[in-house]
């Protein structure tokens, strides 16, 4: 893996009804996810998922079954989660790939999470737009 250097994307809202924990890559049914992981293993990087629930998942994490989106009153709390995860990971660099916001809303939180924890962190943040199948989009 290259040192320091994650691609994150956020879970889905598709899920594996699977009962019990469940490897976070596993669990979450998303051509988006697949994909960014995917060009990670092509690229030597490491890979996160961001989760409304519980922050950055190593995708081999395993996880019940929940559904929690991200929003706006939790990015207070949630930025300092991923802020400490960014550290004990040693995160040099992040690079996220996401929807627009300006395309979808439910977006925005993430976003802002993500830009909060790494600019505390330290953390070189670079932002990859791509649509929801996980292709390259506009931006």
């Amino acid at each position: 893996m290259k040192a320091g250097v994650a691609y994150i994307t956020i879970c889905s809202a598709e899920k594996s009804s699977e009962p019990g924990q469940v490897a976070a890559i596993k669990r979450y049914r998303s051509r988006r996810i697949d994909q960014v992981f995917a060009r990670s293993r092509k690229d030597d990087a490491g890979f996160r998922i961001l989760s409304g629930k519980y922050g950055l998942l190593d995708p081999e994490a395993p996880i019940p079954y929940y559904d929690q989106l991200l929003t706006a009153d939790s990015v207070g709390a949630m930025t300092m989660v991923v802020k400490d995860q960014l550290e004990a990971d040693r995160m040099g660099k992040v690079i996220f790939y996401g929807v627009d916001p300006a395309k979808d809303n439910r977006w925005r939180a993430y976003y802002q999470v993500m830009q909060a924890a790494c600019s505390a962190a330290k953390v070189a943040l670079e932002i990859r737009y791509i649509d929801e199948e996980g292709m390259p989009g506009g931006g």
